[in-house]
């Protein structure tokens, strides 16, 4: 099966007419975990194979995971609600996954960080990303992903809401389990503007992240991080 996860909130409903209808298309299941309102975009109701959540208090980028560990031997794809994904989305990325023998996270969007860099915050040693509207050539391993456009298949990699001791912090809890568990994530080939970013309808999720835990949290795994890096490096310098 193909299931998709999104976190939603209030201020990005407006993405939904053209978000929701190319999504829905492509999966099985669509769960999406809408948080800091008791509304919904009644859109939703013109789908069957769309099932949603509520919760007035904000929750985190997490909860697009809160069906992820419902199915076994199945594709689970991530999405954002402020990122307008191409009608081959899905395709592409299960695609991208079986060449890594669904043994693999494969991502758009990601972050080039080094965490051998212990001088400053984590966020501030970020030195570049592989962006959405970027072209790549080749799938490329990489570190840190952006978990608003990612995929893993559910016989070789789970993840849940509760494993995040704190909210909004997704992506770096994908990355450290993926680390310790020695699975590989990729950042995917595309064609530029391949995915496009929406209306963020002013809220920076980044700037709402808890920085300080970030920075508790991946010093307490650096060490798995650090021989993460050091492959990927070896990989690069190979190449």
């Amino acid at each position: 099966m193909i299931i998709m996860g999104m976190a939603a909130i209030p201020q990005r409903f407006r993405n939904f007419d053209e978000t929701i209808p190319i999504l829905a298309d492509q999966c099985d299941k669509l769960y999406i975990h809408i948080s800091g309102t008791d509304n919904y975009p009644k859109i939703l109701d013109n789908y069957s194979n769309i099932e949603y959540t509520i919760n007035t208090e904000l929750m985190g980028s997490q909860y697009k995971y809160k069906m992820s560990t419902k199915y076994s031997n199945s594709y689970f794809l991530t999405c954002d609600d402020d990122l307008l994904y191409p009608e081959d989305y899905v395709s592409t990325m299960i695609e991208s996954l079986k060449q890594h023998e669904n043994k693999a996270i494969v991502c758009v969007y990601a972050n080039k960080w080094n965490p051998h860099n212990t001088n400053k915050p984590t966020i501030h040693q970020i030195y570049g990303a592989y962006h959405l509207n970027q072209s790549i050539g080749i799938d490329t391993r990489i570190l840190w992903p952006g978990m608003g456009t990612g995929i893993h298949h559910t016989s070789s990699f789970s993840f849940s809401p509760e494993e995040c001791r704190h909210s909004g912090m997704a992506d770096i809890y994908v990355m450290v389990k993926a680390a310790k568990l020695g699975i590989p994530i990729y950042t995917i080939k595309r064609k530029h503007n391949w995915i496009k970013q929406l209306d963020e309808g002013g809220f920076a999720t980044w700037a709402n992240q808890p920085h300080k835990k970030i920075d508790e949290y991946v010093d307490e795994n650096r060490l798995y991080l650090k021989k993460t890096f050091n492959e990927i490096s070896l990989i690069e310098m190979s190449a």
